[in-house]
């Protein structure tokens, strides 16, 4: 049985491959020339990759001329034919095909991508957490009042003075907040200034129209 191609992502006469209904493939041992075999081992895209006396590459990674099958055989009569032979490669042969290695590395680079790319959304995250520097201080003041607050509820700041005890928990509130959250809660409240601002011209022409009845109501 021939043995196992040892280039990556190559199946040739694995058990899956012959299973599959394949037959077996040829192949070839590596040379024993010192210059030629660098050259496999070179072309070969298996890195670090030191060759044992059974490591064997199969035919479909060779050129079709650089494989020879058939032997040149003279007949009595003096005629040459060809006639099929134990498959072996020329002198000069070198692997150079390596169709079967595209979704191997496919699959290794994306795997590496994958795990550069969560190891970096990672890092980001804990910098978004941790870096005060991402969100600079967009109110002047804003970072000074908030620490003053959080230092103590207690101190009673020149511009809190007309604020209830609840208006500066709530301002406390608001100055712990992350910076998307404050902004979300600073556009309800905007809104609801916004309405009662509606609510309160409503209620002011209506009180008018009232006013404006009563001076013509006639006198009993």
């Amino acid at each position: 049985m021939p043995g196992h191609c040892c280039v990556p992502g190559c199946n040739s006469n694995y058990k899956s491959y012959l299973e599959s209904g394949q037959p077996p493939i040829s192949v070839f041992r590596f040379p024993r020339d010192e210059n030629l075999m660098k050259q496999w081992l070179k072309s070969i895209p298996r890195a670090s990759f030191t060759p044992s006396r059974c490591a064997v590459v199969c035919a479909k990674h060779f050129p079709e001329d650089a494989i020879v099958r058939t032997d040149i055989y003279r007949l009595p009569d003096g005629t040459l034919t060809n006639i099929p032979a134990k498959t072996k490669l020329n002198s000069n042969a070198v692997p150079t095909i390596f169709s079967d290695l595209t979704y191997y590395l496919f699959k290794t680079r994306q795997t590496k991508a994958e795990r550069e790319l969560e190891a970096s959304l990672y890092s980001m995250e804990i910098l978004d957490r941790a870096s005060p520097e991402l969100w600079p201080e967009n109110f002047p003041g804003m970072s000074e009042f908030t620490n003053k607050i959080t230092q103590s509820k207690s101190i009673k700041l020149p511009y809190s003075r007309e604020l209830t005890q609840d208006d500066q928990n709530y301002m406390h509130q608001l100055a712990s907040l992350p910076t998307t959250e404050l902004i979300s809660r600073v556009k309800q409240l905007h809104d609801i200034a916004y309405q009662l601002g509606v609510e309160e011209t409503k209620e002011i022409t209506r009180g008018k129209y009232l006013n404006l009845f009563n001076k013509r109501r006639p006198k009993s």
